[in-house]
């Protein structure tokens, strides 16, 4: 009967993942989960699950110690400890032509950009940004841009 209990345990907390939009609070219930089912495996004897949520654990560990340490230099990044240059892996290049619109005001806020060799203006307020500013928002923001950009220049 324990046993049973468990493996209902095991299987609501991996349902509820499925349901999770925060990867940090997923990978805890996830490991939860995990737990679960080794110790329904274990006595159960059904081996196959406790084998796979053996293997499951630990790959749950590494990904929410991966996750931990990039948090971590995020909140680095906007303390101002440390520049942006750790995100160039996670980063695609782009090229404008001179005058092209990147976002209007009112726009959602899309990802993130970071121009390097460009020059940019927004001119609403007609201010010009220095090269590796940062524009616009993270993807995972619901605002609305407050102002429109133009690239002004290719890069040198």
């Amino acid at each position: 009967m324990a046993a049973l209990l468990i493996g209902y345990l095991a299987a609501a907390l991996t349902f509820t993942t499925f349901y999770m939009k925060q990867p940090k609070r997923l990978r805890e219930v996830a490991m939860g989960s995990n737990v679960c089912f080794i110790t329904y495996g274990a006595i159960a004897h059904v081996y196959p699950v406790m084998i796979l949520h053996l293997l499951l654990l630990p790959l749950n560990l590494l990904r929410l110690m991966d996750l931990n340490r990039l948090l971590t230099k995020v909140q680095a990044s906007l303390r101002g400890e440390i520049g942006m240059e750790w995100l160039k892996p996670f980063t695609q290049h782009d090229t404008f032509p001179a005058g092209t619109m990147l976002f209007r005001k009112g726009d959602p806020a899309g990802p993130s950009t970071t121009w390097s060799r460009a020059r940019c203006s927004y001119p609403s307020s007609n201010t010009a940004l220095a090269p590796e500013s940062c524009l616009g928002r993270w993807r995972c923001s619901r605002r609305n841009r407050n102002a429109a950009s133009v690239h002004r220049r290719p890069p040198t």
